[in-house]
């Protein structure tokens, strides 16, 4: 569905990344080796970065698992619309299940200062937004 070829060049909606959280809710007790939140975080972080006026890479490229997000995603804040910061942290608050590749994802966006807070970041964002 992600990368159909009719969507390819198209960046990931809002709508597909509110999916996916909800998948990773509802699933949080898969094993799947780290597959999902990999998925979950490139998926988000295409989102994201388009949504803040960004290039991004297709589909095919952005979520594969042989592409590093590191490779294509934003790596400041400054470049992500805060609004879409605030979003994500919408929507990693009060959930059981925390992804880590994200954390890590978005403890990248603010910066390396942010990373002993990744366990916090839902935290994070209330008190500086």
């Amino acid at each position: 569905m992600l990368t159909a070829t009719a969507v390819n060049d198209q960046p990931v909606s809002r709508a597909e990344a509110e999916v996916l959280f909800e998948i990773n809710e509802a699933a949080a007790e898969r094993t799947d080796g780290g597959r999902f939140d990999d998925l979950l975080a490139k998926a988000v972080a295409h989102y994201a970065a388009s949504a803040s006026g960004l290039k991004v890479p297709p589909r095919s490229v952005a979520l594969s698992s042989d592409t590093e997000i590191e490779s294509w995603a934003p790596s400041y804040a400054s470049k992500v619309n805060s609004e879409m910061l605030e979003w994500i942290a919408g929507q990693m608050r009060g959930k059981r299940h925390n992804n880590r590749r994200l954390m890590a994802m978005v403890a990248t966006f603010l910066g390396a200062t942010a990373l002993p807070l990744a366990g916090q970041l839902p935290n994070v964002f209330d008190i500086g937004m």
